[in-house]
């Protein structure tokens, strides 16, 4: 019996392709795919570059830059690191491997880069249906007045043997000229059905990859209050969002957290937000913060939050409060 695994972790475009993006704002843009540059293998998702895709080949033969697998000295695709060289993108797809044992397994390749990402996977008796969600946050004050982000959404193929490759992708803008709203938004979507022989069985599989590009205000600091249960401030630290730390420990009298963001807009306006964080038996809480890096572009980070279990309990068992 096969087993399938998982894991969760140059054509020129036309100008007018660009306005459309920019011209639906916070609309959905279906990115069309021409038949001419799908060869030998079926869609796993997309290569997201800020530059058009400098590929080999020729339009009517089919252009495409393969990608470079590095096996590490392991037989087992978790280890192993998938690359495109020559090209600085954003990896967001899932390979299939045939591995040992009659075993196939589903990877799920995404970097930091891509926010808020869900990755699905259903099966049916006609076939197999795959999800790849994702958003990209850029801070408008990483380009100059006037000036925007241009993505190109190239997609990424997989051929029967394992191989793997990109072909050029349409593009799109982000305009962040004068004041932008933050959440400003423009999405491109991908998909394909193919179809796929095994032990003498047809069956179909289908894709589809959406991935939203967003405004996001540069995020200045990042402010940890941790709280008693009668609502008096224990602790109070500040972090520069670089400097969130991996694991965060709470005091040991601390009944909840509020943890208050600051972000920036390009005029100097300072946006805050507050959030709660309570703990919950059984469950690891998690504290998300976000981190603008030099590319413009937005990174975000978990922290877990460690709690004093034995005192916070004995803390709930004698208090009761609201907010």
């Amino acid at each position: 019996m096969k087993t399938m695994l998982y894991r969760a972790c140059q054509v020129r475009l036309l100008p007018a392709v660009f306005a459309a993006a920019m011209l639906l704002g916070g609309c959905s843009l279906a990115v069309p795919r021409q038949e001419a540059e799908k060869k030998d293998g079926r869609m796993i998702g997309a290569y997201i570059t800020q530059e058009v895709l400098e590929c080999e080949g020729t339009p009517a033969s089919g252009q495409r830059i393969d990608a470079t697998v590095e096996k590490n000295g392991s037989e087992e695709p978790v280890d192993w690191s998938i690359s495109f060289p020559g090209s600085d993108g954003i990896r967001f797809f899932a390979p299939f491997w045939q591995i040992q044992d009659e075993q196939s397994y589903r990877d799920n390749i995404v970097d930091d880069q891509v926010c808020e990402r869900n990755f699905s996977v259903s099966h049916t008796d006609e076939g197999e249906a795959i999800g790849l969600t994702g958003t990209i946050y850029v801070t408008p004050m990483e380009r100059p007045s006037g000036e925007g982000f241009h993505f190109y959404v190239n997609p990424v193929y997989q051929k029967p043997d394992g191989g793997i490759y990109a072909t050029p992708g349409s593009g799109y803008l982000l305009q962040t000229a004068g004041e932008p709203v933050e959440g400003e938004q423009v999405t491109a979507a991908l998909s394909e059905e193919s179809s796929r022989t095994e032990d003498g069985k047809t069956t179909a599989e289908k894709i589809n990859v959406t991935i939203n590009f967003q405004t996001m205000y540069r995020p200045v600091s990042i402010t940890v209050c941790q709280m008693d249960a009668g609502h008096s401030l224990l602790k109070k630290q500040a972090y520069q969002p670089a400097e969130v730390p991996d694991k965060l420990r709470a005091h040991k009298n601390a009944a909840y957290m509020i943890v208050e963001t600051i972000k920036e807009s390009p005029s100097g306006k300072k946006q805050v937000s507050r959030e709660i964080f309570e703990y919950t038996k059984g469950q690891e809480g998690v504290l998300e913060s976000f981190c603008a890096i030099e590319s413009g572009l937005v990174v975000k980070k978990d922290t877990q939050l460690v709690w004093n279990t034995q005192n916070i309990e004995q803390i709930f068992e004698k208090n009761v409060y609201t907010f």
